[in-house]
């Protein structure tokens, strides 16, 4: 059964002359008043007495005689803290003597300070709530191979990106003809060639032929028969208009082989690029599915967990309750979830000290209260208010 407190009394303990404090069992137990009446100062004593030296102020006494302090606890744990050096004192049902060792097998330090949760950073916040639900190192297993996968992925996204876009720059053709032989167009080109060379030289001859018959009128005969041979021969052969032509085709279809050549090598270099940009895509697919994996288990994790307030969960290692992550929840939603997430870091402690209680309405208090209540959790809270939510009111340091 979780340990409360059920009787509070401090005299001349900083704002405090003298206050007595029956808190309630279940609930809220508001300490209310004025500002710098002291209400503060009871919190502070009750951490003081409890929680050890570590929370001693600095000046703890207002008057010449030191601070009175005695705390009874629903276990039958009475502590004091009184005398010259205010010397703690912690005595058993048996009326056995023990320390502040005692206390710390059941005072949970958060519980006595609060604040101390509350302004610790996302991360610590996180670490709390998988210390209570025991799957701190499971989660942190999966959140390390999300976190691994996703920078996989994002570095195969980019690689992918710099595929695709080697890709667009590239031109594919398509209804290709097929190449044609290269080595046969150029040893047919070579052929009409060197036809045409033959031709241009048998007509050179004969030009020459004709100047010789002007010069050498004696060989006139001779050279005519010479040149009635070479005209037949002339004849018999190819004109030289069509081997010119043979020759222009030859050509171009060199030309045009050449660029189907060039349209196929384009088409080979976007094909593998393609088969390359595949690839990227269908590794960077599998690792999406991976991670929606990871997450789908990481969920089944969480919602198997058993979470110290409905609303409240866990995502990418910040605390978020009702959607909303720390900075944007409302003040008493802060309140409401710092006190539950300490509640449960130790359920023997059956209290939380909590100051300013100012920050929720009369509405949400007294929801809060029942919460309270139905958790079986003691909360001594302060407010300023002398309202008839309160269950005490503190003037000048004393029990109104």
């Amino acid at each position: 059964m979780s340990i409360k407190i059920t009787q509070f009394k401090a005299e001349r303990f900083k704002r405090i002359e003298c206050v007595e404090l029956e808190p309630t069992e279940d609930g809220l137990t508001i300490i209310g008043g004025k500002n710098s009446q002291g209400k503060t100062s009871i919190l502070s004593a009750i951490a003081w007495a409890l929680g050890g030296d570590k929370y001693k102020p600095s000046n703890p006494a207002n008057d010449e005689k030191p601070p009175e302090l005695k705390i009874e606890l629903s276990n039958g744990l009475i502590v004091e803290r009184k005398g010259k050096n205010s010397s703690l004192k912690v005595t058993d049902p048996l009326g056995l003597t023990g320390g502040q060792k005692l206390l710390d097998k059941f005072i949970e330090k958060l519980a006595i300070d609060l604040p101390t949760f509350i302004e610790s950073d996302d991360k610590k916040k996180a670490q709390a709530i998988l210390k209570i639900i025991g799957v701190g190192e499971e989660l942190e297993a999966l959140d390390r191979e999300e976190k691994e996968q996703v920078e996989e992925r994002t570095i195969k996204g980019r690689v992918k990106a710099k595929a695709y876009g080697h890709l667009e720059s590239l031109t594919f053709h398509d209804a290709v003809p097929e190449e044609l032989d290269m080595k046969q167009l150029m040893s047919d080109a070579e052929l009409y060639q060197d036809s045409l060379k033959k031709r241009d030289d048998k007509e050179k001859q004969l030009l020459e032929n004709n100047e010789e018959i002007k010069e050498h009128e004696d060989a006139i005969a001779t050279l005519r028969r010479e040149m009635a041979l070479t005209e037949q021969m002339l004849r018999d052969g190819t004109s030289r208009e069509a081997l010119a032509s043979g020759l222009k085709e030859i050509r171009e279809k060199i030309e045009g082989s050449q660029k189907i050549a060039s349209m196929h090598a384009e088409n080979n270099e976007y094909k593998k690029a393609k088969g390359i940009f595949n690839e990227y895509e269908r590794e960077h697919e599998d690792l999406t599915v991976l991670i929606k994996h990871t997450r789908e288990k990481r969920k089944s994790l969480m919602d198997n967990a058993e979470m110290p307030l409905a609303d409240l969960e866990i995502e990418d290692g910040r605390l978020i309750y009702k959607g909303q992550p720390w900075d944007g929840m409302a003040g008493s939603d802060q309140l409401k979830v710092a006190t539950a997430v300490v509640r449960k870091l130790n359920p023997d402690c059956g209290f939380v000290l909590l100051d300013k209680l100012e920050q929720m309405d009369s509405e949400t208090l007294k929801e809060f209260g029942e919460w309270a209540a139905s958790e079986g959790l003691q909360i001594i809270g302060t407010r300023v208010s002398t309202g008839e939510e309160c269950s005490l009111i503190i003037e000048e340091g004393r029990n109104k």
